[in-house]
């Protein structure tokens, strides 16, 4: 063991003995009260061995080990800092995207009524000899398509009903998270003061490297826990980050059923014009002795004299009807099922985040205060 020999002149030690030191770090203060124990030999000198204040820390190991786990805290916080601004960013992209919910609801509700008025025209020729052809065809379509029509309708309309609900959680969510990235920015520059005030108190008093391991030593659990906190944030955020890309995604295919719907009502246009020529044409009225319509004459076999006069009418409008190839489904109706599910999901991470990131705020501020502590206690760590 190292031993430090202090030879002070007699006067000098009763000055010691009568004026009280404050001395912060133990091993100092060790030394000081042994010191008050010496005698005074006859030469007037106050003579003791003691040991060197360096072996009775671990000279500066502690206050290394503390600042590396602040540089930890403070690498940490840049990460959750930079982690919270491209999360926002996703909220962003996701509230923008939150519009293709409505416009499947609106093309799904405009396709269902093109089939139905589709259906109601066919209820009305259906009976034509001469419009079998044509009406068997768009009938067997329309059968196929109304189911997957109705079923978007009612679970767009569901999925539409969420967005507005969720949508104010997305700007609460939001509104946390920007107060959370408001503290963590004080967490950083109270990190990086306390790291600074080290360095200078290590530069300007090397020899309380005992007194700085005394006092950082107990610095060391508080900041662990802090980092322990801030995986448990960055690992929320970047939880947060990832469902709401994932959402994102899925309102983006959304879009592509839109448009897919849309399409598909674009094609009935063309198939419901002629159905509706047919449809008027029945009002037509065919006069020999008197007039009737061909409605009528269609209807009522006493009339059938007038059968070549209907076929006359009829035959060069439905010669003239074209059927397009008609749609035998709506490409991309799955993801309507995944979008509802996901909607579920994330909005409950949306309740969960709004709690995690209001606790996470406050605790943040708490460990900024107590940096400020740890920083006024080294400043004041004097010889």
């Amino acid at each position: 063991m190292k031993y430090l020999s202090w030879s002070i002149l007699a006067p000098l030690s009763l000055f010691a003995l009568n004026n009280p030191v404050v001395v912060l770090a133990d091993g100092t203060f060790q030394a000081f009260q042994e010191f008050q124990q010496a005698e005074v030999n006859t030469f007037g000198e106050a003579t003791i061995q003691t040991q060197s204040l360096s072996s009775l820390s671990t000279s500066g190991e502690v206050t290394d080990k503390f600042e590396s786990s602040v540089k930890t805290a403070s690498g940490k916080s840049s990460a959750i800092n930079q982690g919270i601004g491209v999360f926002k960013e996703s909220i962003d992209d996701t509230q923008n995207a939150l519009n293709a919910p409505r416009k499947v609801k609106n093309n799904a509700v405009e396709l269902y009524n093109a089939l139905d008025a589709l259906e109601q025209v066919l209820k009305t020729i259906g009976f034509i000899p001469y419009a079998k052809p044509v009406t068997k065809v768009v009938n067997q379509g329309v059968k196929r398509l109304k189911p997957l029509a109705k079923k978007a309708k009612d679970t767009a309309n569901r999925v539409h009903r969420k967005v507005d609900p969720f949508l104010r959680k997305t700007y609460k969510v939001e509104d946390k998270v920007n107060k959370l990235r408001s503290n963590i920015s004080k967490v950083i520059y109270t990190e990086n003061s306390l790291l600074d005030k080290v360095k200078q108190s290590e530069k300007m008093f090397p020899q309380l490297d005992s007194a700085r391991d005394a006092l950082t030593g107990g610095f060391i659990t508080p900041v662990n826990q802090f980092n322990d906190m801030q995986d448990s944030t960055l690992t929320v955020i970047n939880t947060g980050k990832k469902q709401t890309e994932s959402l994102r995604k899925i309102l983006s295919s959304l879009s592509d059923l839109a448009d897919a719907i849309d399409d598909v009502t674009d094609v009935l246009g063309p198939i419901k014009a002629p159905l509706l020529e047919i449809k008027k044409a029945l009002d037509f009225e065919v006069c020999l002795f008197f007039c009737v319509s061909i409605s009528d004459v269609l209807n009522n076999p006493v009339l059938k004299a007038f059968n070549f006069l209907v076929e006359a009418i009829l035959n060069p409008i439905i010669g003239g009807i074209t059927i397009p190839g008609f749609p035998t489904s709506i490409p991309g109706m799955d993801v309507l099922d995944r979008v509802e599910q996901q909607f579920a999901e994330i909005e409950r991470a949306m309740d969960n985040g709004i709690n995690f990131f209001t606790d996470a705020a406050l605790e943040v501020l708490e460990y900024s205060t107590k940096f400020e502590g740890f920083e006024r206690e080294i400043a004041n760590l004097r010889p």
